[in-house]
């Protein structure tokens, strides 16, 4: 079942002001469900053949739960956004492949989700991630990754990510980070504690992009990476070899 299929006969009962909503961001296009008008916000779902949808305490979803993605099995994008929103309802959802979820605390195991390629969120002791034998993930970005390890060997490793993105992590070093093998682009911000970045000698990564990691120690590792393309470092205190292969590599056609 595909969201073009309609699970079930919806109902089309007036709704007041501008329900249903529709966000287009980049050309995709995502229904901001309304808890008050189910029926009416799916139906358009479907009708409009959307992309995807988004649960958002703020605009609309005042429900708790979200057990009516039961119904709905095909959806394959989703954001849900909202401390008081309990997500547990995709484990409904047969062909997840991108999903969000921000300021989130409820237990969450997102371990079979085989099907996702790109996850998104705000990381927690309660949230399992995909099983790295099993998944399909491409795009990692976690907000908040803290493992005891304070390195990467206990995340993954997923042969076929593309790209990882971190926020605000405990890392002090990228250790483990060579069982990515695919990663073509790595972005790290804000991450205060890191230090040993020896690992990426492992790696091919296309871009790589350093924000506010002021304790990097070893950057001579840097140049010495095959398949660099884009460097940018900013706010990490990088020596002024690091600064000027920046601007070669923006400079090359």
């Amino acid at each position: 079942m595909t969201k073009k299929d309609t699970p079930r006969k919806l109902s089309s009962p007036r709704a007041a002001g501008d329900i249903p909503k529709i966000r287009d961001s980049g050309g995709e296009k995502t229904l901001l469900v309304n808890s008050d008008h189910l029926d009416v916000c799916m139906k358009a779902y479907y009708d409009l053949r959307l992309d995807g949808i988004a649960l958002e305490s703020y605009s609309g979803y005042t429900r708790k739960d979200t057990d009516f993605l039961k119904e709905h099995p095909g959806i394959e994008r989703i954001a849900i956004i909202g401390s008081s929103i309990d997500p547990s309802g995709i484990r409904y959802l047969d062909h997840l492949r991108d999903l969000l979820i921000t300021t989130s605390r409820h237990p969450l195991d997102l371990r079979p989700c085989v099907t996702l390629t790109r996850y998104s969120g705000d990381w927690h002791p309660k949230l399992l991630l995909p099983a790295p034998a099993r998944t399909a993930l491409e795009r990692l970005r976690l907000w908040g990754y803290a493992p005891v390890s304070r390195n990467l060997e206990t995340l993954g490793p997923y042969h076929n990510l593309k790209e990882l993105l971190l926020v605000q992590s405990n890392l002090e070093s990228l250790s483990g980070i060579s069982g990515f093998g695919k990663i073509s682009r790595l972005e790290l911000n804000r991450l205060s504690k890191l230090r040993d970045i020896s690992d990426l000698r492992n790696l091919r990564v296309e871009k790589l992009i350093l924000d506010g990691c002021r304790k990097i120690e070893g950057w001579d590792i840097i140049p010495k990476l095959k398949g660099l393309e884009r460097l940018a470092p900013r706010n990490c205190g990088e020596p002024e070899s690091i600064s000027q292969l920046s601007e070669r590599l923006a400079n090359n056609p």
